[in-house]
């Protein structure tokens, strides 16, 4: 059992924000529905400027944006909500946190002292973003390492390593 990847990181706020955004507003499933929002928003304001004696148009492009407004506030609430949680866990201070990639199984610990054992048949997706590699199990746990983390490898051939061992 070969330690292949060591990848260590301090979940600090900068991290929480990427990865809440990507989470909230990049998946495939969120653009989608982003799209089709602002599509909605556009028809009902169109219909309301071509018939605007009927207020049904206005009433609905003001609950498609309340409903965009309600999205963002969210965000920014899990945002919040995340840090706190992070801090109460660890004694007022931020997490630290060591993933270990090995050929059979990554195992991830804590400063919080939690720690997980996961087998990569258990992963379906790996995702990038400017800093972060996204791992997503197939309950949708969301597992993450920081691309400028690596002590034991890099962060291109722990990609491909993930890729690899999902697509067996």
């Amino acid at each position: 059992m070969d330690l292949r990847f060591k990848n260590e990181y301090t979940r600090d706020l900068d991290m929480i924000k990427e990865m809440l955004t990507w989470s909230n507003f990049k998946r495939p499933v969120r653009i989608v529905v982003i799209i089709l929002l602002a599509y909605t928003s556009i028809l009902s304001l169109v219909g309301f400027i071509l018939n605007p004696s009927d207020f049904v148009y206005l009433i609905f492009f003001g609950s498609v944006i309340l409903l965009v407004l309600l999205f963002f506030f969210s965000y920014k609430k899990m945002v919040k909500i995340t840090a706190a949680r992070d801090k109460e866990v660890n004694g007022g201070k931020e997490i630290e946190i060591t993933v270990s990639l090995y050929d059979d199984k990554m195992e991830l610990e804590g400063s919080s002292g939690g720690s997980n054992e996961l087998a990569y048949s258990s992963l379906k997706k790996v995702y990038t973003t400017k800093n972060l590699i996204i791992a997503f199990s197939k309950t949708n746990i969301m597992y993450t390492l920081k691309k400028d983390g690596f002590t034991v490898g890099t962060a291109d051939e722990c990609i491909a390593f993930l890729n690899g061992k999902i697509n067996k």
